[in-house]
């Protein structure tokens, strides 16, 4: 029981962890990679809609009938990883 206790607390830990790293790139990257999207894809940002693939740094980004996959490289600057396609 004693090693539980230790467990549960470091476990607790690191899922805030994980929902306040979540919450900043939904916050802050999602805004970016939007900005990005509308310019690459000729389509206003609010009509552009994200899903993640695979990780947080690989985005499906969809509007306007187009879609595109980016990657988001070390600098931070999301990068079109696939032709657009009309969907």
């Amino acid at each position: 029981m004693r090693l539980f206790a230790p467990s549960v607390l470091v476990l607790w830990a690191l899922t805030g962890c994980a929902a306040a790293i979540r919450e900043r790139f939904e916050a802050q990257e999602i805004p970016r990679l939007k900005e990005r999207a509308a310019f690459d894809l000729q389509c206003p940002k609010e009509q552009l809609t994200t899903a993640e693939l695979g990780s947080m740094a690989t985005q499906g980004v969809s509007g306007c009938g187009k879609r595109a996959t980016y990657v988001q490289a070390p600098s931070g600057q999301w990068i079109m990883n696939t032709e657009h396609q009309n969907k």
